[in-house]
């Protein structure tokens, strides 16, 4: 594969990837929380990554703005998220 075609083949990602609206795996969390009502329980969501961890829960969070959302991540980048702020936590 030449240089040009790998570049023209990044571009349509990234063009198709701009045209998704929902991310599936928020869309699917969020059926858990409101169709099948986890939310009233309390739900705990892992993730191998903190970035994905931490996208999740700022989505939660904006979503949910009168729950606390909170993010354990280690002792250095644990977070609660609560009424529009973000703070760091101790677990």
């Amino acid at each position: 594969m030449g240089v040009l075609h790998q570049e023209a083949v990044l571009q349509r990602l990234i063009e198709r990837l701009e045209r998704v609206e929902t991310d599936p795996k928020m869309r699917a969390i969020e059926h858990y929380l409101d169709t099948e009502m986890w939310l009233s329980h309390g739900v705990i969501i892992l993730s191998q990554y903190y970035d994905t961890a931490l996208w999740v829960a700022q989505n939660l969070a904006a979503k949910y703005p009168d729950l606390p959302v909170g993010l354990y991540a280690g002792d250095s980048r644990s977070k609660l998220f609560e009424e529009g702020k973000s703070v760091n936590a101790e677990r």
